[in-house]
């Protein structure tokens, strides 16, 4: 619940930063730590599109964590 909490709050600051290039780039390490740190379950996909939809345009390694949580629910 605290991992759902965490990354919401994130996409909505994403969301509401266009214009601040710098604070997107400091959330991209939170967001790929908190998405390992966290047992996802399939109603949390939506949450970890989004910011793999976000990340994959400025860091593709850590959208790579976000792939892999979505592949893992999608085998489950």
């Amino acid at each position: 619940e605290d991992g759902v909490k965490t990354l919401t709050l994130f996409a909505k600051t994403w969301e509401f930063s266009q214009n601040l290039p710098d604070l997107r780039r400091s959330l991209i390490q939170p967001i790929a730590n908190v998405t390992q740190m966290v047992q996802w379950k399939p109603s949390d996909k939506t949450l970890l599109s989004t910011h793999y939809q976000n990340l994959i345009t400025v860091d593709t390694d850590r959208a790579k964590v976000l792939k892999d949580a979505i592949d893992r629910l999608n085998l489950e």
